[in-house]
């Protein structure tokens, strides 16, 4: 009885089974556009590096202030008129 799976039976059993429209096509697909080389991070303005951010003048704080000096309100003008307790003198 004769070998079935021989090496002259596999490959021609898979010239058959190969798809002729992807040996055409295999050119293409080495062909790099622009758009194929896009990431998300490409979409949208870029990040401007260049412009420097100008750090705000830092107070020095003392660890022990229980809040800061700019959320102690100043004066009468924010006395509420419409609280009915008394004010302390």
């Amino acid at each position: 009885m004769e070998a079935v799976w021989t090496r002259e039976n596999i490959r021609s059993l898979q010239n058959l089974l190969r798809d002729p429209e992807l040996e055409d096509n295999s050119d293409q697909d080495d062909v790099i556009t622009p758009m194929s080389k896009m990431k998300p991070g490409d979409i949208g303005p870029k990040c401007r590096s260049e412009v420097k951010k100008e750090k705000p003048n830092v107070k020095q704080k003392n660890p022990d202030d229980i809040w800061d000096i700019d959320e102690i309100p100043e004066g009468t003008q924010h006395e509420d008129i419409y609280d009915p307790r008394p004010q302390p003198k």
